[in-house]
């Protein structure tokens, strides 16, 4: 679930069947915006499938979920935690934060105590609800994608969430034209991976700041 607001805005959007993709500039959290609908769903005990295929590698996907579970930076350092937003005057935001240090950095045994306590304290399962597929950009499609799902529900892990960092970078299938054709069906597969597997997928998609105002 989310918090308030936030949780009005989406509504039942993020629900099984459903195709949800998220758009903004480069550089403007897409896929932390897509981590933390995995973590949420994986937290309401739902089996998550996230394929990050190519913005990051394994290791900076891996550590992204590290400093989720372990609610704190990797490296020794203050951190501005946002608590409030509220409108100023001028017809903007006014944001109050809180300021934490840390003075050590985050070590493995740390590391492996923060997901401990996500699987037993949270989670209260032995059971894994998150399979990471990482490739590098250009080298996935959504038929290998669709494969990956495949294998998984044979192996009795059959997804509820699809998340995937990011639709720009799936590779096209074989036989698709011109670049516009290309982009047009990568969404249609998109679509249609969450109605054969009753699932849903969320990704998202790079726009510059100019694709907001054209017509």
């Amino acid at each position: 679930s989310y918090p308030d607001d936030l949780c009005k805005f989406y509504g039942d959007s993020l629900s099984r069947d459903n195709f949800v993709a998220f758009q903004g500039s480069e550089k403007s959290s897409k896929t932390f915006l897509l981590l933390d609908v995995a973590w949420r769903a994986m937290l309401a005990h739902r089996k998550v499938a996230f394929f990050e295929i190519g913005d990051m590698t394994q290791d900076q996907i891996y550590r992204r979920f590290i400093v989720r579970a372990a609610q704190r930076p990797i490296k020794a350092k203050t951190i501005k935690k946002p608590m409030l937003v509220y409108p100023d005057d001028q017809g903007g935001y006014h944001v109050e934060f809180e300021e934490k240090t840390f003075d050590t950095k985050l070590d493995f045994a740390m590391a492996r105590a923060a997901f401990d306590k996500v699987q037993h304290q949270k989670l209260k399962s032995d059971h894994s609800f998150l399979k990471l597929y990482t490739s590098p950009a250009g080298h996935t499609s959504v038929a290998m994608m669709d494969s990956a799902l495949e294998d998984w529900a044979q192996a009795g892990y059959v997804v509820d969430a699809c998340i995937i960092d990011y639709a720009d970078l799936v590779k096209p299938s074989l036989g698709a034209g011109e670049p516009r054709d290309k982009v047009n069906e990568i969404w249609m597969q998109l679509r249609a991976l969450s109605q054969k597997w009753h699932c849903l997928v969320v990704t998202a998609t790079q726009a510059n700041r100019a694709a907001y105002s054209a017509s």
